[in-house]
């Protein structure tokens, strides 16, 4: 389901660290304390040296010639994996960025309990898909990877993956990677 992640959170820490500053920026209890500032400064300070590692992990799986679709999930916080989708597109010259196709129709959580039952094709229901960047697809290309800053319980990448099959009617290899790991 998950080819990468660079850190697994661990709740015991406590500590706001670069790493988990994606995570921990939306948890309740950051919030309420109003520590996000404290998210968003570890983040800043180290966000270059994590999009390089990313990158380095992301050369394991495409070469930097190498043609591919690169996907983001629906959400309506992106100010992580920008950083990341930014570097990805310097470094990987031949990638085709599809990170504005997918969007969200109402600001939902899939990690949140409501959602438990929910099958991927129910829960992509929230999702439109916008059609102008598949003009630019190669009808040969079937290499999709996709980038997420947080990995919880896997949905909003599995919706991602089916809607990249619905989308484009055909298999599609679909890797994905992303920065924190919190399952």
């Amino acid at each position: 389901m998950l080819d990468f992640y660079l850190h697994q959170y661990n709740s015991n820490l406590g500590i706001i660290t670069s790493l988990a500053s994606p995570h921990l920026y939306r948890t309740p209890a950051i919030k309420m304390l109003s520590r996000q500032s404290e998210c968003l400064t570890a983040w800043e300070r180290d966000k270059i040296k994590i999009a390089e590692k990313f990158i380095s992990r992301l050369l394991e799986v495409y070469g930097k010639d190498e043609s591919f679709l690169l996907f983001t999930p629906a959400s309506m916080n992106r100010m992580f994996v920008d950083t990341i989708i930014d570097h990805i597109k310097h470094e990987f010259l031949n990638v085709i960025d599809m990170t504005s196709i997918f969007r969200k129709k109402e600001n939902v959580s899939f990690g949140e309990s409501k959602f438990d039952n929910y099958s991927v094709a129910q829960l992509a229901d929230f999702i439109e898909v916008m059609n102008s960047p598949l003009e630019t697809v190669p009808e040969n290309l079937n290499k999709a990877f996709i980038v997420d800053d947080v990995f919880s319980t896997g949905k909003s990448i599995e919706v991602t993956k089916y809607l990249i099959l619905q989308t484009f009617g055909k298999d599609c290899e679909i890797k994905s990677g992303v920065i924190v790991k919190t399952t």
